[in-house]
């Protein structure tokens, strides 16, 4: 699922073109000639190897990671922005569990940075808020979260992808998709009263009948939206 995910991320972020497919694992590259394209699934080839790949073919592969992340630095864009979680996959693949927190931190933070930038269309802040919405799905399996620290990165992920959505109009249907994805994340994990609370922020849109309960919780008003979880440690 995740290579899917990442090659989704690719072709969309234009890193690859449509002419060129994430390859299989090739021995070598020369560094020196290879395209940026090229290097950039090289190395996510050679990591999806796991335990066979070599030792130099890993420090190569992170090296190749390491320059592209750098020239994603130098241009601050919601493209740039998107693009980065594919960086992401790369040490989730790795087996880099700090590497992949830091690098999650770093992709939110260039995500909400690209938002702000002036001039940003209702496609580009859809595509950021779906960047987002990709980060939390790699915390599931089949949309289920193995562990609660799972859960609640794809928590944290999901109402940020909300956050970005409640940008557009009311009626976009773009911004209903995101509270409907964030409700079956709820339900999925056997979370219904947070599930009721989004259906109920998603019937404020308008023309919209609530699919669990019928009113806010005890301590909610109507007009009182729940707070967001901090992006670094999950919780309120």
């Amino acid at each position: 699922m995740k290579s899917k995910l990442l090659l989704s991320v690719l072709l969309s972020a234009g890193i690859s073109s449509g002419t060129i497919a994430l390859p299989a694992f090739c021995k070598d590259i020369d560094l020196n000639k290879a395209s940026r394209s090229e290097k950039w699934l090289w190395a996510h080839s050679a990591i999806a190897q796991g335990s066979k790949i070599s030792d130099a073919d890993r420090a190569k592969a992170f090296k190749i990671i390491e320059q592209e992340e750098a020239n994603l630095d130098k241009t601050p864009t919601a493209q740039s922005a998107i693009s980065f979680i594919a960086i992401v996959d790369f040490y989730n693949k790795a087996g880099e569990p700090k590497l992949v927190r830091a690098k999650e931190a770093k992709a939110v933070t260039k995500i909400e940075a690209a938002s702000k930038l002036p001039g940003m269309t209702d496609a580009q802040i859809t595509r950021l808020a779906q960047g987002l919405e990709t980060l939390a799905k790699t915390h599931l399996v089949n949309g289920l979260a193995e562990s609660k620290p799972d859960m609640d990165r794809a928590e944290v992920f999901y109402h940020l992808a909300v956050n970005l959505r409640d940008r557009l109009q009311a009626q976009d249907p773009q911004r209903s998709l995101g509270y409907r994805q964030i409700i079956k994340f709820y339900l999925d994990n056997n979370e219904p009263k947070k599930a009721n609370d989004m259906t109920i922020r998603l019937s404020q849109l308008g023309g919209t009948t609530p699919v669990l309960g019928s009113g806010p919780t005890k301590n909610q008003t109507q007009n009182e939206e729940p707070r967001d979880p901090c992006p670094t440690c999950g919780k309120g």
